[in-house]
Formats: C-alpha cells, sequence, structure tokens
C-alpha cells in the first residue's frame, strides 16, 4: 500500500526547488547502478546543513548540477531565493530524523528539520545524481501525521512478526517522514516489509514480480485469531505498475478479539490458505506475499486497527514481541523504517 510520493509546494511559506523526477522506487534498476549509496547520501546532505544554516550560496551553488544552474540563472539570483527562504524560515538548528532513498534515477535526501522562526519542523528535500551533484532542493513543511487519539495505546494482542528470515522495514514508525502511512486515519501505525540483498529489493531487472526476493515467501498469521475477511482472485501487477481500484488486493483480516484486527494486503494471486470464519493459530501461514493492489513491487502491508473493515477503522499501534532488529534483541517494539528485522531465534531466510 504505497501511494505514489509527492512534495508539495508549501502554503504560506516561500520555497527553493528545482525539479525533480519522484516516483517511490526504493531499488535502482541495473541501468542506473549507483554510485552513492544511502549512507554517502547522507553523509553528503548533513555536510551542507552549515552551508543552508548561513545562506552561503557560493559553496551551494559549487555543488548543484548545470540543469540547477540553470534553472536559478546564476548564483547571485539563486542566493536571493535562498535568503527569501529563510527569512521566513530563519536558521536551520537541527535535524530529527534524516533519512535517504533511491528515487529513479536520483537519491532523495529528506530531513525533518527544527528552524529558529518556525515552531513546527520543517523538511529540507535534497535531490542528488549518482555523480554527487545536487539536482533538487526544497525547504517547507512536511507531511503532517493523522492527528490519532491513540498515540498512548498499548498493544493487547501478543504479536510475532508476520514472517520468517529477515525482512526490511520500508515504512514503519510515528512520523510522516519515517511512515508515509501515518497521514491517514486506518494506517496511522501501518508498515510496509520486503526483502532486500545488498541493498536492492530484487535480483536481475526487476521487471518480473519473481525477480523480487520477497515474492511467494509465506505471510503468517501474528497471533491467534478468526479470520474475518479474505480476499483473493486480484491479478499481481507487473512492478511499478499499481492497481488503485482494488487498493487491498488480496488481504486477509484477522479479528484477534478486545477489539484488534490485524490487516495484511497486497497477496499473491491464488495463494490463499484461509476462509473466512477459520480459526488460525501464531504462525499459521495466511498466503503467499505478492504485487496485488496498491503496490508497485512485491512487499507486505500491515496494519492492527480497531475494527474489521479495511480503510475504515482506526489506526492502532502495533507492538511486536520477541524480534531481533538489526542484530540487537528486541522484547517488544516498534519496528522502524529500514530496520532488518526477523523473528527472534528465526534463521535469516532470504
Amino acid at each position: 500500500m504505497r501511494p505514489k510520493l509527492t512534495v508539495a509546494l508549501p502554503t504560506g511559506l516561500a520555497a527553493l526547488w528545482l525539479p525533480v523526477v519522484l516516483g517511490l522506487l526504493l531499488a535502482c534498476s541495473d541501468e542506473h547502478a549507483p554510485v552513492f549509496d544511502g549512507s554517502a547520501v547522507i553523509a553528503k546532505a548533513r555536510s551542507l546543513h552549515g552551508a543552508i544554516r548561513s545562506a552561503n550560496a557560493n559553496l551551494l551553488w559549487a555543488e548543484l548540477d548545470r540543469s540547477a544552474r540553470e534553472t536559478f540563472g546564476t548564483v547571485e539570483s539563486f542566493g536571493e531565493s535562498l535568503e527569501t527562504v529563510l527569512a521566513e524560515t530563519g536558521q536551520l538548528r537541527s535535524c530529527l530524523y534524516d533519512l535517504a532513498t533511491r528515487e529513479g534515477e536520483y537519491w532523495l535526501y529528506r530531513g525533518d528539520c527544527e528552524f529558529t522562526e518556525s515552531r513546527a519542523p520543517l523538511l529540507v528535500v535534497l535531490t542528488f545524481k549518482d555523480d554527487g551533484r545536487v539536482a533538487g532542493m526544497w525547504i517547507g513543511p512536511g507531511p503532517e501525521a493523522y492527528p490519532t487519539e491513540h498515540l498512548a495505546y498499548e498493544t493487547r494482542t501478543p504479536l510475532k512478526l508476520p514472517f520468517q528470515g529477515e525482512w526490511t522495514v520500508a515504512w514503519g514508525g510515528r512520523t510522516a517522514l519515517l511512515n508515509i502511512h501515518a497521514e491517514h486515519r486506518d494506517q496511522r501505525f501501518a508498515y510496509d516489509f520486503f526483502m532486500a540483498r545488498d541493498g536492492a529489493t530484487h535480483g536481475g531487472a526487476g521487471r518480473r514480480n519473481s525477480d523480487y526476493y520477497c515474492f511467494g515467501t509465506p505471510v503468517l498469521a501474528p497471533a491467534a485469531a478468526t479470520v474475518v475477511l479474505a480476499i483473493d482472485g486480484v491479478a499481481d501487477n507487473r512492478p511499478g505498475i499499481k492497481n488503485a481500484r482494488e487498493p487491498l488486493g488480496n488481504a486477509v483480516v484477522l479479528d484477534h478479539g478486545q477489539g484488534e484486527f490485524s490487516m495484511m494486503a497486497h497477496f499473491k494471486r491464488g495463494s490463499l490458505r484461509v476462509d473466512v470464519g477459520q480459526r488460525v493459530s501464531e504462525g499459521e501461514t495466511l498466503g503467499l506475499c505478492g504485487n496485488s493492489g496498491n503496490s508497485n513491487e512485491p512487499h507486505l502491508h500491515y496494519n492492527l486497527q480497531s475494527g474489521a473493515q479495511p480503510l475504515e477503522a482506526d489506526g492502532l499501534p502495533a507492538a511486536f514481541l520477541d524480534y531481533v532488529a538489526d542484530g540487537r534483541p528486541v522484547v517488544r517494539g516498534e519496528p522502524l523504517r529500514g530496520q532488518r528485522i526477523r523473528r527472534e531465534n528465526a534463521a535469516s531466510q532470504m
């Protein structure tokens, strides 16, 4: 359930923006092998924070690629634009979170940053080409998380991760920067999971679902439950093409009792092994990971919610028990974007 990533121009605040292609792709294709990796992108972006803080247009201009310079015309006009933005935001003080993702032929850096004249954190976006040049820059309000009443809610069901082997958290966390789902009521605390090897979600060109490491792997019941919804028969998408008409694709909703329901989406067509009314135990296979519905590549969408009806219930915090995140054991926790996670005492299976 990964909608297309868009960065809107802010209202009521000046913005510094250079054109860049935006489309959510967590791994680049073979045709665009990156010089950077995510860590290098973050390090490079952080090295430019000081220039933004001091409105050092000359230093930033030296980092811009040719097309970006053509957009602004001269270093003087670029400096004027930068000063206009910082006159409203104040100085960049610190960044609360930052991350880098591969977006088509670009690397996209996003920082949730504090500015001296802004009461709320602002989003700093820098786009990099593979040669390290800056192709785009934007400063303004970021997406806001849905104002849920469940921030202090504690998960009642003893949830386990709904898979075996090591997976990566594509989206997860309580801020809109870490979790694109956080903007929506029903998905306020949702997760997307995929498998990765050497920083890529697939082998080969990634044009077929079978190229993706998680495609066809078992999806497990996170806890004992009764099946209250089972959708099968929705065709799997070709990678890069989403089915917005049937956003869940093939999906399962489990009733754990105590007002908690697990919703899992994007199963492989024809793979469901459960029916409505069936009782399942924790760890039982529900079906296979697929690429159906509003999905542009194979992955598993999971969210805990307050009712059985998808897209209409309140999203609830989903804390999992007894797992390993980035090599460290977690007794109870909420996985975060970028973490590599697996069930405790489960061998990493790719």
